[in-house]
């Protein structure tokens, strides 16, 4: 594989003891000295790799050809400098494992997870059996893993314990030769790190609090802790030092009341009832300058303190100290209770490293997003496979880029700096193709990257859903068809507007995401030669910021998988679009009927459609984010003579449903699809023809066979749930929410047509189809059944 022009080297493991072994990510062989590879790939049609949408990967001008890798604190990485920052580039690295060495060579073949075991976490249950069987099953090919423990005592048995239960694992035998178990201890100073992959674990951590009991005649007893995820501080403030501690005896949740000495003390709360935030407020409220949340009995470690809605944590100022502490340590002060004796806790902090990093088939390191934790984390490590299933869909969009068949616009380049940050939204353009180019195309994809605009993924991301929308703009008006070039970031030109969507996205819960989605329905609309708007925007009260990276992709259908092509793309008229989902939704204006004229030569006639249902918390069903609706579509030829509609011929029934919606892993499903896994909310559950972190897929539907060249196209639609129009249940008691809406469906669709002669110069936009009522249509059905 090549990186603009430079080999990368093949990945393998190379393991040295008694016996050579090579584990290779692809089938074992001699391997072929370095020009005979290259010679080969090009010989075998093998695409170059080229940065994939953004810098995240590679950067580079637009045919410069030249690199340029993500800097480093000190530099760019090199032997003895271990403190990366991510999508630093990662030379071999070498794992020292009970059998001995092994060296692993991340890039185009292979990925790596670099998994940390630290056993003060609740992450027993991640670290089962039956969890790791769940990322067997997953793993894709040629992803490799190396199991490490954090430094303490007994690291190399807590491997030794790891890999005896990988062993017992389900699927175990399938990927054994792609395990890797560390058998020294990670050092939890990054300087000290033996590899690129456990500096990142290290260095990209965090700190985590640690408590410290002692009392009369006794020795100081540390005990690990977890502290919450930002909405509390993990230490005494400047002048505190150290306070004693009191059981609340309960869960200080509203049925239990404060005990009277908690003035000035860390009480010691049960985990429980309500959530962690209410507790520590509860507390402090009563006098208290620290709070200590107790793990249940039988649970194994502490679990990061999460903010619940609808609770408003971050905002809330809270001064005391929060942490959870384990049921042993628990159990440790009841018992000093019982004897009269009140124990003195003081707080410090240790380096904490993360549980999973990662290297891509691009060669370069990556953060890992969160895991699921406490009772969630039985199944943690399907998620971690996921994290590899998406450096695998990384490299099929680099592919997708490096095709010598596709013709890119650029839109905005990794050079321009561009931006997006609500309001206005982002302003760009481009020229299309010469029409001797442009003329063999019938497909156009848009590939779209959003960067986080610097630090870690949690922080510097934006933290919530939002959906993203790609817009061309122009002059509704026959005397100027096409919207004249202006630069990039100025106004729109005066009467110009952008209303015609090309594409849909929704962002990330606090990660990156990178895309390649389908945008042939407008491609009819933009002519050779001739320079277009476009502009891409977000909710107008988003304060979320992205590097954008995007560009269009023009390709023959008869390359995109193994399709005939089309034809010359001659129309794209818009049919119907959404609106408040209930039981006027069927009945609304914009659906009523369209006539549409279809040309003599046409080749093929689709209904491109973009539907995504929202609203929740409003209605019983949690319509329309979380219900499985149905969105029916039909054509049929037409003849409109005096203004009366004679239909002819047979019906195409078109239906789609959004299916997924509402289930437990809905999203998750859909990773090899593009979405990006392990985001920092609630991102795995299904939703209705949308996923956090994805693009949106326009729903393709092939209406030929009703459509008779020369004659118009009838086209209808509904929008249905269990086969009737929808009608919202009022939700009731812990049903509702607040901060919930209404159910709406957000729809645009088109008629497309291709011909089989290129199309003359079309005004733009395209003229919106005729409405005419239903009532018509089925007036003038008996006439048409008569001929």
């Amino acid at each position: 594989r090549f990186v603009s022009g430079r080999e990368m080297p093949r990945c393998g493991a190379l393991l040295r003891g008694l016996a050579l072994v090579l584990l290779a990510c692809t089938a074992a062989g001699k391997a072929a000295p370095r020009a005979a590879r290259k010679t080969a790939a090009r010989a075998q049609g093998e695409p170059q790799m080229r940065p994939l949408l953004t810098s995240l990967f590679i950067e580079k001008r637009f045919g410069s050809g030249e690199p340029l890798i993500s800097q480093l604190e000190e530099g760019n990485m090199g032997e003895g400098e271990l403190h990366p920052s991510p999508y630093s580039a990662v030379p071999p690295v070498t794992i020292s494992t009970a059998d001995g060495d092994v060296t692993l060579t991340p890039g185009s073949d292979c990925s790596i997870l670099f998994a940390t075991y630290s056993p003060e976490d609740e992450i027993e249950a991640m670290w089962s059996s039956a969890s790791l069987a769940s990322l067997f099953s997953e793993l894709p090919a040629r992803a490799h893993v190396v199991f490490a423990a954090a430094d303490m005592q007994e690291a190399q048995g807590a491997v030794a314990v790891l890999k005896a239960r990988a062993e017992a694992a389900e699927g175990y035998e399938e990927v054994k030769d792609r395990l890797h178990f560390q058998h020294f201890p990670v050092a939890l100073d990054a300087a000290n790190a033996r590899n690129p992959l456990e500096a990142a674990a290290v260095g990209w951590g965090g700190e985590k609090p640690s408590v410290t009991l002692q009392w009369s005649g006794s020795d100081p007893v540390v005990f690990h802790a977890s502290g919450s995820t930002g909405w509390a501080p993990i230490a005494f403030p400047e002048g505190v030092q150290k306070a004693e501690v009191v059981l609340w005896g309960g869960d200080a949740c509203g049925s239990s009341p404060p005990p009277s000495n908690v003035a000035g003390k860390a009480v010691l709360i049960e985990r429980g009832t309500c959530s962690f935030f209410q507790k520590a407020a509860t507390a402090e409220a009563a006098g208290a300058v620290a709070v200590l949340v107790a793990n249940a009995a039988g649970k194994v470690g502490t679990a990061p303190m999460a903010c619940a809605s609808p609770d408003g944590c971050e905002g809330a100022g809270l001064a005391v100290p929060v942490a959870m502490v384990s049921a042993a340590l628990a159990t440790k002060v009841s018992e000093l209770a019982a004897q009269g004796v009140s124990p003195e806790v003081s707080f410090s902090t240790r380096r904490a490293p993360l549980v999973l990093v990662g290297a891509d088939h691009a060669g370069v390191l990556r953060e890992a997003g969160r895991l699921p934790s406490g009772t969630e984390a039985g199944h943690a490590w399907r998620f971690a496979a996921l994290e590899a299933r998406n450096y695998a869909y990384d490299q099929r969009l680099a592919a997708r880029l490096a095709d010598d068949s596709v013709l890119t616009v650029p839109l905005w380049d990794a050079d321009s700096g561009a931006i997006l940050g609500g309001g206005a939204g982002l302003s760009g353009g481009g020229v299309m193709p010469a029409s001797a180019d442009m003329r063999q195309m019938d497909t156009m994809e848009i590939a779209l990257a959003l960067e986080c605009p610097g630090g870690k993924e949690g922080d510097a991301c934006g933290a919530w859903d939002y959906v993203v929308q790609l817009h061309l703009c122009g002059i509704p008006s026959d005397a100027a068809p096409h919207a004249p070039e202006v630069q990039l970031g100025q106004r729109l030109a005066e009467g110009e507007v952008c209303d015609e969507e090309v594409a849909r996205w929704v962002t990330a819960y606090g990660r990156p995401g990178r895309w390649v989605s389908d945008a042939s329905a407008v491609l009819p609309m933009l002519q050779a030669g001739k320079a277009f708007r476009v502009r891409l925007s977000q909710p107008d009260w988003s304060a979320q910021r992205y590097k954008v990276t995007a560009s269009l992709l023009l390709s023959r259908s008869s390359g995109v998988d193994g399709k005939l092509w089309k034809g010359f793309p001659r129309s794209s008229t818009p049919l119907f679009r959404g609106g408040s989902f209930d039981a006027t939704y069927n009945s609304l204006a914009d659906h009523q009927a369209r006539v549409v004229d279809v040309p003599g030569d046409m080749t093929r006639a689709e209904i491109h459609a973009t539907i995504t249902g929202h609203g929740w918390g409003k209605d019983a069903a949690d319509c329309a984010e979380f219900c499985e609706s149905e969105h029916a579509f039909s054509a049929r030829s037409a003849v409109v003579l005096d203004a009366t509609t004679y239909l002819s011929g047979t019906s195409a029934r078109k239906s789609h449903r959004l299916a997924g919606a509402g289930t437990e892993s809905g999203c998750a499903d859909q990773v090899d699809a593009g979405v990006t896994p392990n985001q920092y909310g609630t991102w795995r559950f299904g939703r209705a023809g949308w996923c956090p972190g994805g693009a949106v897929a326009p729903v393709v539907m092939d209406v030929t066979s009703a459509l008779q060249p020369g004659l118009s196209a009838l086209v209808t639609y509904q929008g249905l749930v269990n086969g009737s129009s929808y009608r919202p249940a009022a939700c009731s008691g812990g049903e509702c929410d607040a901060s919930g809406f209404p159910a709406e469906i957000r729809m645009r669709s088109r008629l497309v047509i291709y011909a089989a002669t290129p199309r003359e110069e079309l005004p733009f936009p395209s003229i919106r189809g005729k409405p005419i009522s239903l009532l018509q249509v089925a007036q003038t059905q008996a006439l048409a059944q008569e001929g």
